[in-house]
Formats: structure tokens, C-alpha cells, sequence
């Protein structure tokens, strides 16, 4: 009887052990197994392991490149050439523009070089001859007077139109007057005498001041007048 009961309890024991193999091999949870995954998982999500931005580092740059940033310039208007027509030969009109040639500079110089210059407010325009003396006269005072008023906005034009023989005033000719009375303003030639049209030949010299601003004639003297026309020149350039 107690061999019976022995027998019984080995086979029990033996089913149970074989029970217990199969449910492992079928993937019933094993508590063996369960630390080493939660520890893994730990591993995988460590706070460790997440990429935390830097609060101290600079942001990002998010302009547009410099280069590519349209710059609004100011705007210039374009200037205009010279005043339109009608133009004339008399105080209060405008004058035209007149060219000459200026051997200095090896190039024609034209009236409308100087409209609304920036530093130049009133041009006096000298017509002489190479054969009056009293334009020789006046040619050394003028020194004078573009010293004084040239940082006021004085420009001067001293036009040769004829040699010491009467004859159209040449670069050759230039060349003598100018090693002769060394002037200090611009001295140039107005071979076609266009001058001639604002004062008789046999009243030279003419000296007229045109209004940079607006190209009018403002003031016209025939003859050779130092004092008058120092007089004007400081009057005009006070305004």
C-alpha cells in the first residue's frame, strides 16, 4: 500500500515538472525574464539619452542674407539740361546756351556745365580781344575778384574772340594771352563771336552775370567799369 502511495506521488511530481517545461516553451510570462526588459526599456527612454535644447546657445539666424535685402536708395531727380526756349540778349531773359572752346581742358564747354551747379550762384561772362586795352585792364583786375568772391559762388568765363590783329581768336593766339596776363580764372575762345549778339564789336569789352539758378540775365554792362561791376558782384552774391 505505502509503495502504491510512493508511486503515485512520483508521477504527479513528474507531470508537474513536465507541465511547467511546456508552458515555458509556449512564452508564458516568466518573472525571471521580466526585470531584464523593464531595465531595458529604461535604458532605451533615459532622460539621459533625450536631446535637450540649450537655452544658452544664440538662436538661429533667420534673416535673409545682406546681399539679398533690396537697399532703397534715396531718389535724384534727374537733372534737367537747361531752361527751354525763348532765350534773349537783354537783362531778365534767359540766355542761350551758348559754347566754347576751352584749350585747358582740350574740350567745348558749354552755358548748361554750370545750370544749377552746386557750388556756383552768379557766372560773369568777360568778351575781349586781344587788340583793347582796356580788356587787358580788365583782365588783371578780375584776378582780384575771383579771389575774393570764387569760395562765394563766383565763377568767371573770360571769352577771347579776336587776336591782337583783329583776326578770330586761335589757340595759338590763347597761348600768348595766357602766358602774358597769367589769369587764375577759366579764360576761354568764342571763335565765332557768339557773343557778338549781346553788344556792338566797337564797345568792348562786355561783361554780363547770368543767374546760375535759372540762367537769366541779371545784369549786362558794355565798357570797361571796375567799380560798377565789383559793386554788382557783391550785391548778387548776397542774396
Amino acid at each position: 500500500m505505502k509503495r502504491t502511495v510512493l508511486s503515485f506521488s512520483v508521477l504527479f511530481l513528474t507531470l508537474g515538472l513536465f507541465a511547467t517545461a511546456c508552458d515555458s516553451d509556449n512564452g508564458s510570462p516568466d518573472t525571471g525574464n521580466i526585470l531584464p526588459d523593464l531595465a531595458a526599456e529604461e535604458t532605451a527612454d533615459s532622460p539621459a539619452d533625450i536631446a535637450v535644447p540649450d537655452e544658452s546657445a544664440a538662436p538661429p539666424d533667420t534673416t535673409d542674407n545682406p546681399d539679398d535685402v533690396p537697399v532703397e536708395e534715396a531718389y535724384v531727380p534727374p537733372k534737367t539740361d537747361y531752361p527751354p526756349a525763348p532765350y534773349g540778349q537783354t537783362t531778365g531773359n534767359t540766355i542761350k546756351n551758348h559754347s566754347f572752346l576751352d584749350p585747358a581742358a582740350d574740350k567745348v564747354v558749354k552755358l548748361s556745365d554750370l545750370y544749377k551747379h552746386p557750388d556756383k550762384k552768379l557766372l560773369v561772362i568777360n568778351s575781349s580781344a586781344g587788340w583793347c586795352s582796356a580788356c587787358k585792364q580788365e583782365a588783371i583786375a578780375l584776378k582780384g575778384v575771383y579771389d575774393t568772391y570764387k569760395t562765394e559762388g563766383l565763377e568767371i568765363w573770360f571769352t577771347l574772340f579776336q587776336d591782337y590783329e583783329g583776326n578770330p581768336a586761335t589757340v595759338a593766339f590763347w597761348d600768348k594771352w595766357m602766358a602774358t596776363m597769367k589769369p587764375n580764372y577759366p579764360t576761354i575762345l568764342d571763335t565765332e563771336f557768339q557773343l557778338g549778339d549781346y553788344f556792338k564789336v566797337e564797345s568792348t569789352p562786355m561783361n554780363m552775370m547770368v543767374d546760375l539758378a535759372t540762367m537769366k540775365i541779371v545784369y549786362l554792362q558794355v565798357g570797361y567799369n571796375e567799380a560798377a561791376l565789383k559793386s554788382k558782384i557783391a550785391e548778387l552774391l548776397k542774396k
